[in-house]
């Protein structure tokens, strides 16, 4: 820089003090130095500025409150929402189920007057159990007896509140003694651990029992009624032992029953508990 632009710099800079000065000593009408409104009007848009990026601030924050307030009162609409399906479906089961056990009455001959009709809600039949849920309260004793309208299920091993386990035909350390429908043969239906087997024993080599004969409930061991149909003879082999290899079918299909009837009183008379 020359000495001349130099010489005009430190000119203008002494001016410019000087008009400093001077404002602070320069009142305006109300009162106040001119310096302060000087400096007033040169902040007034920064101030201005900051007034509306604070409000900007503001209205964002407000904008992210409200969205996590739609979000949380979403969130719970969803789950208020999931809950009343599950509800729904629960109730739609429970009506299907008084359906069923409406239905299964009227295929049920004859049955006790505390029969009480339950859900099958969990079914295992690999392993010969079940679960079952009655839609009020009931005291279900052990082996209390568990039937659909086509024949004997198995009997129940536990119960707590509305819910009981079975232990179907099938299982492996099921029994149920059996006869014929004319009384003629008394046997020992056993579960095999098979899904749709039992197999019969103690039939004597001379009994005349064919393929599709049909064994009910004797009640001779004191754990199921009389006339209950339990199985139909699916085949009849002759071995070299005393008593003939039988294997037969549930009348129940264990894979598709809903809905059950459970017999806590048991009554040992002759008449017959379900149609064959």
């Amino acid at each position: 820089m020359t000495d001349s632009r130099l010489f005009l710099v430190r000119i203008t800079l002494v001016w410019l003090l000087l008009e400093l000065l001077a404002a602070t000593q320069v009142r305006t009408p109300d009162g106040s130095p001119v310096a302060w409104q000087w400096i007033r009007t040169g902040t007034a848009p920064l101030v201005n500025s900051s007034s509306r990026i604070g409000s900007s601030i503001g209205h964002f924050m407000d904008n992210i409150g409200a969205t996590s307030r739609m979000l949380v009162d979403s969130h719970r609409m969803q789950l208020e929402l999931e809950e009343l399906r599950a509800r729904n479906l629960t109730l739609e089961e429970d009506l299907a189920s008084l359906r069923d056990g409406s239905v299964l009455l009227d295929e049920v001959v004859q049955f006790e007057e505390q029969a009480v009709v339950g859900r099958c809600v969990f079914r295992d039949p690999a392993r010969g159990r079940m679960e079952i849920v009655v839609n009020a309260p009931s005291e279900i004793h052990l082996d209390t007896p568990v039937l659909t309208g086509s024949g004997l299920v198995g009997r129940v091993v536990q119960s707590r509140g509305r819910r009981s386990w079975v232990e179907v035909l099938t299982h492996p350390a099921a029994a149920a003694a059996v006869q014929t429908v004319d009384g003629s043969l008394q046997a020992l239906a056993t579960g095999t651990g098979r899904i749709n087997e039992l197999e019969i024993l103690f039939v004597p080599r001379a009994a005349e029992i064919l393929q599709g004969t049909i064994l009910v409930t004797s009640g001779a061991d004191s754990i199921y009624p009389p006339g209950i149909p339990v199985a139909s003879v699916a085949s009849v082999r002759e071995t070299d032992a005393a008593f003939l290899e039988v294997r037969a079918s549930p009348t129940a299909d264990m894979t598709t029953l809903r809905v059950v009837l459970l017999l806590p009183a048991i009554s040992h008379g002759p008449r017959p508990v379900a149609s064959p």
